[in-house]
């Protein structure tokens, strides 16, 4: 069942001056409308092992949707499972999951503190030919680059007590990177090192492996994958 969430905010205030009994008209008052936003009852996963959430606090965040329109300081938390965004509406303290197409950017943050932007792209998947997911926005230009943070559900483990089994589900984090090539299509790398790298450009292997030495760029690292695309925007190795 779908629910209006966010829904439209009218802000009346009545000022009322003790002295004179002098109350404000309704012409005079501030409206203020907020863009509505559709989904459903979140209920969450109860006993497991792991976490689900990418960040596990809800924090003030801002959300563009596809209409085009801006909602701000809403309390948000990605599920990296679900591959969704959950909202905990400040009036009620229920929880709903947002509507995956009508989002286009959402600004959070991690657990740090630090900002985070993450963004809905459509790539192709094996098992099905276009899928829409969360990913973190890391570089925008001629190449872009973009982070998803899964979140993988794990066969259950097994506990007994008074001799009764009991399973419990098990969850852990997966990092997988996807590379936006000029030509819209993505490329996929599932493990962060330069011969993950170089095999995803087998045309331009050589002029990269120059850039990197040169460079002395490291790819284990996110700051090294990202200084090697900025560096390629820079050279156009990729047109």
């Amino acid at each position: 069942m779908k629910y209006y969430i966010g829904f439209a905010f009218l802000l009346m205030c009545f000022s009322i001056n003790a002295q004179n009994n002098v109350t404000k008209s309704v012409s005079e008052v501030d409206t203020i409308f907020s863009p509505k936003l559709t989904g459903e009852i979140y209920v969450q996963e109860r006993q497991y092992q792991g976490e689900v959430f990418y960040n596990n606090q809800y924090v003030k965040s801002n959300i563009l949707l596809s209409t085009g329109e801006m909602v701000y300081g809403e309390l948000l938390k990605y599920n990296g499972y679900l591959d969704e965004v959950i909202w905990m509406n400040h009036s009620n303290y229920k929880q709903f999951i947002i509507d995956k197409s009508s989002i286009t950017d959402f600004w959070t943050k991690d657990n740090l503190d630090h900002p985070v932007h993450f963004q809905r792209i459509n790539v192709r998947d094996t098992t099905i030919s276009h899928r829409d997911i969360f990913v973190e926005v890391v570089i925008e230009g001629k190449m872009s680059l973009y982070i998803q943070h899964q979140i993988l559900c794990l066969p259950d483990q097994i506990t007994y007590s008074n001799g009764q089994a009991r399973y419990i589900k098990t969850f852990e984090p997966r990092t997988l990177y996807y590379i936006k090539l000029p030509s819209n299509n993505f490329l996929k790398m599932r493990k962060l090192n330069r011969s993950s790298f170089l095999k995803l450009f087998p045309e331009q292997k050589k002029s990269i492996s120059r850039l990197i030495k040169k460079n002395h760029l490291k790819l284990k690292s996110v700051s090294g994958l990202i200084g090697t695309i900025d560096l390629m925007n820079k050279e156009s190795i990729i047109d």
